[in-house]
């Protein structure tokens, strides 16, 4: 993803989901759209296709036109989006290798699980086949061989999980030792033992940040920002698929709640600081004391499924006793916002009226 300085425009189009829309038969892949009649017509069932398509979500091509730079050149495509943007697009239609082996460029989501697409997802190393167009919006694949791998490496997270569950010592935490682990293996195991390429690879797995509480090695790899990136996105990926959409909904209301508070807390800090500048009275000095949680408000994720338990319990405390206390605070706000213009007045704006006083 290119750099983007804004967080909102960050957060509208660094993840573009497609979702799964038909099965392909030999009708709808020649495009058809006669194909639902001519399945029943020839008493094929639905699940015949060997390909399955998915379509991308309207409201990232939106939000991509506006913050990719078509909307201001007044394009009509994707392609119209500014050059910088083009490398980005090839990785997502997989036409250009990636900068970093197993960078996690498209995942899978089955109910509660997520991972990757395939290992690697590059063209030229895929185990089957996927074709991503964004032009048209869709994204088909080889929907067998997709599922099948998918619930095997899900199946083997599992395994793995239960195995370690007793173990007494990890490097990260349970959860992200067991996917760490378990990519690597996947990663590896696609690697050719005559690429000299492939060799390399397979040498940099082997030095990236031991597992299950090992002694760290002294050697930082380039692919250890890559597995970080990846895993750290599948581990919220995964934990969003295990949430219900009430949690989901809750969680998100909490964060409105909360962003509310920081910056209505803000505003009053503002207000008082210009305030406390009118007033040269030595040795006066009193500060407002805004919470920690508001002071420490941009090292807190935007997208609250990110929030630790511990997290989220700070903010509900904060928030709860905010909302007690909101009206107090406005009215506050209120009175320092008019002594401020009322002090604000220059000493010598009375002097121009023509008035004997």
């Amino acid at each position: 993803m290119e750099s983007l300085d804004d967080d909102e425009d960050y957060a509208a189009i660094h993840l573009l989901e497609a979702r799964f829309e038909r099965i392909e038969t030999g009708a709808s892949a020649s495009g058809d759209d006669d194909d639902d009649d001519n399945d029943q017509a020839t008493g094929r069932p639905i699940w015949s296709g060997s390909h399955a398509v998915f379509r991308v979500d309207d409201e990232w091509y939106r939000q991509f036109h506006r913050v990719g730079g078509a909307q201001d050149r007044q394009g009509n495509t994707i392609d119209d989006a500014d050059a910088r943007w083009s490398r980005t697009l090839d990785r997502l239609e997989l036409r250009r290798p990636e900068e970093g082996f197993g960078t996690l460029r498209w995942c899978i989501r089955l109910d509660h699980a997520v991972l990757d697409l395939d290992f690697p997802a590059e063209a030229d190393r895929l185990h089957f086949d996927v074709r991503v167009n964004l032009a048209t919006r869709c994204v088909r694949v080889a929907w067998r061989d997709m599922l099948v791998r998918f619930l095997k490496t899900e199946r083997a997270l599992r395994l793995m999980l239960d195995e370690k569950r007793t173990h007494q010592r990890f490097t990260f935490s349970h959860a992200e030792d067991c996917l760490r682990d378990l990519r690597r293996k996947r990663l590896a195991a696609a690697l050719s033992p005559h690429s000299k390429v492939d060799r390399h690879i397979r040498w940099s797995l082997r030095l990236l940040h031991p597992l299950f509480g090992c002694p760290p090695n002294e050697h930082t790899m380039t692919l250890e920002n890559v597995e970080n990136d990846a895993v750290h996105m599948l581990l919220l990926l995964r934990r969003a698929a295990s949430l219900s959409a009430a949690q989901v909904d809750y969680l998100h209301a909490l964060a409105r709640d909360y962003r509310a508070m920081e910056a209505q807390l803000r505003r009053l800090d503002d207000a008082y600081a210009e305030f406390k500048s009118y007033l040269t009275v030595p040795g006066f000095q009193m500060n407002i004391l805004l919470p920690a949680m508001v002071t420490n408000a941009g090292h807190v994720p935007r997208d609250p499924v990110a929030w630790t338990d511990e997290l989220r319990e700070k903010i509900e405390c904060q928030v709860e006793r905010w909302r007690g206390q909101r009206d107090a605070v406005e009215q506050v706000g209120e009175i320092l916002e008019a002594s401020n213009e009322a002090m604000g007045v220059p000493d010598d704006s009375f002097d121009e009226l023509g008035s004997e006083f």
